[in-house]
């Protein structure tokens, strides 16, 4: 089970394959069974003419112990409580559909039962359309919603004698487990926050334009005029507009003059002049804080979902990242010549996720260059809440310590 939940394809399929399957077989029992007309029979007659009783039997035992699967693996996998209520009552429709096809012809028990399941299978699509809602995903929430007054229509109006209710709802189950499949299934659950983020860079990019325009018409200042620390005239430069900081590249940070004088690192050079327009109590990075000038210059991730299926990826890395974006804090993948695999930038931490034997030649060299260096066993991840709550306090602490360094530095 754990595997089906890890990897969205085989659980896109088990929905996908499980509607189909209903689908298929219910038409060759329509087919088979001789006597029994499309809109003048209940649907439910299916499983008590010979003809057709095996291949309706089939069709709701096979359907409904995939979809088992697939609501089981659902309300696994999902973060919204509501995706996850609505993969439960998946569970439920689908046992339902199994006990729907074992009572055939068993009258007053089959009626109950298809009614019971036509209930919950109406409470699947609105809890999904609610889900959506609040994923703020309108087009899905569009298409389920559309979905669910058909259904309701047909329900009420009896239409085809329960034959309609069955197709319509194959069709919505069949466009769920796609959305599985789909590679760009993920920026489509989250489309709304996306495009909050691509404001918020718009914004921030106007901004460092201004910036640039203003600084443009000041006069440069010899680094030797300021006690031989070139560091002080590369502090003040801003990447333009067009271009991106590369994490793995040196050219990404201006270079300073080699001096005889100790001087900041290019992170706190960087850090420094920047820092100066936070309040004095205010914690640069943390969550109810908002995101300093220089993560836009470092290139911090601002969306998540960017390089991966952000929203449904519940390996034990990911959990981490995503509580610590719940708390306001940005990081970078596979960052430096290092590689490290995921690196508050801002706050020089970085992260490994990993098994508990995995190597660990990295710390050294990124401690001797001023990361602080945190290390978790995946087996021992649950939601990544109480990891995120130790980064946030090293973040906080590597940024306060810098903020006092530039403050002793330019007394």
């Amino acid at each position: 089970m754990g595997s089906i939940v890890k990897h969205a394809g085989i659980l896109g399929s088990m929905g996908a394959v499980s509607a189909l399957v209903f689908l298929v077989l219910l038409l060759i029992a329509m087919n088979s069974a001789g006597g029994w007309t499309l809109g003048v029979n209940r649907l439910s007659e299916l499983g008590t003419i010979g003809g057709s009783a095996a291949y309706y039997t089939a069709g709701c035992v096979i359907s409904g112990a995939l979809a088992i699967l697939f609501g089981l693996g659902f309300s696994l996998r999902e973060v919204n409580a509501v995706h996850k209520v609505c993969g439960l009552l998946v569970v439920v429709a689908a046992a339902l559909l199994v006990a729907l096809g074992l009572t055939a012809g068993a009258g007053d028990l089959n009626v109950s039962i298809s009614l019971m399941f036509c209930g919950v299978a109406t409470a699947v699509v609105l809890a999904e359309t609610v889900g959506s809602i609040i994923d703020r995903t309108y087009v899905l929430a569009v298409i389920s919603g559309a979905l669910l007054i058909i259904l309701a229509l047909v329900l009420f109006t009896d239409a085809l004698k329960g034959a309609a209710f069955a197709f319509v709802l194959a069709i919505w189950a069949m466009f769920q487990g796609a959305l599985f499949l789909a590679p760009d299934a993920a920026p489509v659950r989250k489309a709304a926050p996306a495009g909050r983020s691509k404001q918020k860079r718009h914004e921030s990019e106007s901004g460092k334009a201004r910036d640039s325009e203003e600084r443009a018409q000041e006069k440069p200042k010899d680094p030797k005029q300021d006690g031989g620390n070139p560091g002080k005239e590369a502090s003040v430069q801003v990447l333009p507009k067009e271009e991106k900081a590369d994490p793995t590249s040196s050219e990404s940070l201006p270079a300073a003059e080699p001096s005889t004088e100790p001087g900041p690192s290019d992170e706190e050079t960087i850090v420094a002049p920047l820092a100066e327009k936070q309040e004095e109590d205010t914690s640069e990075g943390v969550a109810g804080s908002p995101l300093p000038a220089f993560a836009k210059i470092h290139g911090e991730e601002s969306n998540p979902s960017a390089a991966e299926d952000f929203f449904t990826d519940n390996s034990p890395g990911a959990l981490v990242r995503r509580a610590a974006w719940n708390k306001g804090l940005r990081c970078r993948r596979d960052y430096g010549e290092h590689r490290i695999p995921v690196a508050f930038v801002k706050g020089k931490v970085a992260v490994f996720v990993e098994p508990a034997d995995a190597p660990r030649e990295k710390d050294g060299m990124l401690e001797s260059e001023g990361w602080k260096v945190l290390r978790y066993d995946e087996a021992a991840v649950s939601d990544g809440k109480v990891q995120a709550e130790e980064i946030n306090s090293a973040v906080k602490a590597n940024l306060r310590a810098a903020k006092a360094a530039s403050k002793k530095r330019r007394k």
